[in-house]
């Protein structure tokens, strides 16, 4: 939807809605306007404002666990330490995106493209890494199912 203020500069307004999987609850609903004079694109905009939101939401408590972050485009956010366990990030782009400390055990991340992020101490137990394109990526610390078991178990021979 484009729409123009009283001094007549175009403003884009698109929503952004992440439901939880499986119960179509609505999870959290950003409204990002973007301003067409700004010297930021219109994708950097979309980012900042998604980033902000998410993390007010997650400081107030909002439970992204289960959540559907399919396909978006979450370039350079700052999602560290959220638990995002069985949440669907498939076919999403998570360049220069921080997911340091995060929950993503069981997660779906088929398909994610991640370049020069941060995995690093995430929990990845279970999650679906089939077609994960990650690369230059910090995963120093990161917890794999089932290798990390195995090797405890092996009293850590491999």
């Amino acid at each position: 939807m484009v729409l123009s203020n009283s001094n007549g500069v175009a403003r884009m307004t698109k929503t952004t809605v992440i439901r939880r999987i499986g119960t179509n609850e609505t999870v959290l609903s950003v409204e990002n306007e973007i301003d067409s004079q700004s010297a930021l694109t219109a994708d950097i905009q979309r980012s900042r404002m998604l980033a902000d939101a998410i993390q007010r939401a997650a400081s107030s408590g909002v439970d992204f666990r289960s959540a559907d972050f399919s396909n978006l485009d979450l370039r350079g956010l700052n999602l560290t330490g959220l638990d995002l366990r069985g949440a669907d990030l498939s076919g999403s782009v998570l360049d220069s995106t921080l997911l340091t400390f995060a929950n993503l055990a069981d997660a779906n991340l088929c398909g994610i493209r991640m370049v020069s992020g941060s995995l690093a101490h995430a929990n990845l137990r279970g999650a679906n890494l089939i077609g994960a394109r990650i690369s230059l990526t910090d995963m120093t610390g990161a917890l794999f199912w089932p290798f990390d078991d195995e090797r405890k178990s092996a009293g850590g021979k491999r």
